[in-house]
């Protein structure tokens, strides 16, 4: 086997690992805690700029 080939096998070998599945599934929950948190974020801000100014002066002293 080539070199090339030797890499590919073990990339193919990886992908179908128990561990590569874990580390898939790890990762996509992390993706959907991120996109959460900045939708999140994105609602604080959002409702926040709609909030009267003399509200807004409260909530941050807190």
């Amino acid at each position: 086997m080539t070199e090339a080939q030797l890499r590919m096998t073990g990339r193919w070998r990886w992908r179908l690992s128990t561990s590569a599945g874990q580390l898939a599934r790890a990762e996509e929950k992390q993706r959907e805690l991120a996109r959460l948190y900045l939708e999140f974020a994105d609602f604080r801000r959002l409702a926040a700029s709609q909030l009267p100014e003399q509200t807004r002066r409260h909530s941050r002293r807190r």
